[in-house]
């Protein structure tokens, strides 16, 4: 901790790096879903993001199981690669993007983003924002020479080669949780009583929060959810020759790289004009990396139009957490009593004890990364007396996540009736 003299008067901060791996594995799971968009709709049958194979290293002949080949394409392989080389990056080499001192006792705050300010606990949050280089190697995988030509010429057609162009997306940047740890702490709230802590966040913020669904395994997490846009290129677009089973043709392979830039938090810094404060956490357990299981890059999907969605007259957003499966049969069970405050689950009990529906005070949307699942097509289920969310369409890589939308106009007049009603007794 450091005295901030003359740049931050009377507060000290601490500082702590932010998940590059979930943000690397946000990016990877969203060049997936926009490569497949590209093409016709459940087009490929296989879908692998690798993470030590790329397409110059893919050797279709050193894989044993061919059927396996045959039965799977066509294929759609995509390969993260990182590149460190950021000096001609938008913007590189100034405040915006780069980190220009080590310390703040040097009195340089100026390259750090607002993000979180709470002057009655005395605290805020700020980021130093870091561009980033991630080029992806890519291979599709297809049975004949003419769909591999007709498919080469189509992606040509459907996307420009070699000149740059923006993609417009959203992506969730990882807050370390021991910093989110103390902020609950200094704001007197149980971090496990999610809904309240999640609403403290969002009352504070000026990014949307959003918070990962915790399984049986897993560990809290939550996260500043931020439009941007990704700076693309497409190069290197090639075929091969293909190759032979037996005397059958019946692996052809397209290849190409795309090259892409964004940005993202390299750093969190909370700063307390007490302290003391800091003296409610310990700093010992997770102080370099506090995203849970960062040795992998895993691909986590953040939903484009997650808070510009349209809703109903009287419904508003309640939550809208993403999970991960933990069953590669199904289905899968999660428990969702940690978003329900007590007003709301007195709501669902009134809805069971007068029989009338759940869904008119409430509605509950899964996604399967970009693709909305279906409740009437038994693809999910919602138990909503033991707050249990049931996910049927089982895929350990994709990203689910449960979008809970409430009927206020509903539970205000409800409330209002039952409240007149009590004062009539």
């Amino acid at each position: 901790m450091f005295d901030l003299e003359n740049s931050i008067p009377d507060y000290d901060y601490i500082s702590m790096p932010s998940s590059q791996a979930h943000t690397y594995g946000n990016v990877t799971a969203f060049i997936t879903e926009y490569l497949k968009r590209l093409f016709p709709s459940n087009y490929f049958k296989t879908v692998n993001i690798a993470s030590t194979i790329a397409y110059r290293h893919f050797n279709i002949f050193d894989n044993t199981n061919k059927e396996f080949i045959k039965k799977n394409k066509p294929m759609l392989i995509v390969r993260p690669r990182l590149d460190l080389n950021n000096d001609d990056t938008f913007l590189s080499k100034t405040y915006l993007t780069t980190h220009m001192s080590d310390n703040f006792h040097t009195r340089d705050a100026g390259n750090l983003q607002p993000f979180i300010k709470d002057p009655v606990k005395g605290i805020h949050m700020d980021y130093l924002m870091n561009r980033i280089k991630m080029n992806f190697d890519v291979t599709i995988i297809v049975e004949s020479q003419m769909e591999q030509f007709n498919r080469a010429l189509y992606f040509k057609n459907m996307l420009r080669q070699d000149v740059p162009f923006f993609i417009n997306t959203a992506l969730e940047s990882n807050v370390p949780k021991t910093i989110m740890d103390l902020v609950a702490k200094v704001a007197e709230i149980d971090i496990n009583n999610t809904k309240d802590f999640i609403d403290y966040l969002n009352g504070v913020s000026i990014y949307p929060i959003t918070y990962k669904l915790r399984n049986s395994s897993g560990t809290d997490e939550f996260f500043r959810y931020y439009p941007t846009q990704i700076d693309a290129v497409v190069t290197n677009l090639s075929i091969d020759d293909g190759s032979k089973k037996g005397f059958v043709d019946d692996v052809y392979s397209i290849s190409f790289t795309i090259e892409t830039e964004f940005t993202t938090a390299g750093l969190y810094f909370l700063f307390a004009s007490e302290p003391s404060v800091f003296e409610k956490v310990s700093f010992e357990t997770d102080v370099n990396l506090t995203y849970e299981d960062a040795s992998t890059v895993k691909p986590t999907y953040t939903l484009v139009d997650l808070f510009t969605q349209e809703t109903p007259p009287g419904w508003v957003m309640y939550s809208s957490p993403f999970y991960k499966v933990e069953t590669f049969n199904g289905p899968d069970e999660l428990d969702f009593t940690p978003l329900l405050n007590k007003s709301l689950q007195k709501t669902l009990a009134y809805q069971k004890e007068k029989g009338l529906p759940y869904d008119m005070a409430v509605r509950v949307f899964v996604y399967k990364d970009n693709e909305q699942l279906s409740e009437q097509l038994d693809q999910y289920s919602v138990d909503y007396e033991n707050f249990i969310l049931t996910t049927k369409v089982i895929n350990t890589t994709s990203t689910y996540r449960m979008v809970i939308y409430v009927n206020m106009l509903y539970i205000n007049t409800l409330v209002s009736d039952l409240l007149d009603f009590e004062e009539e007794k």
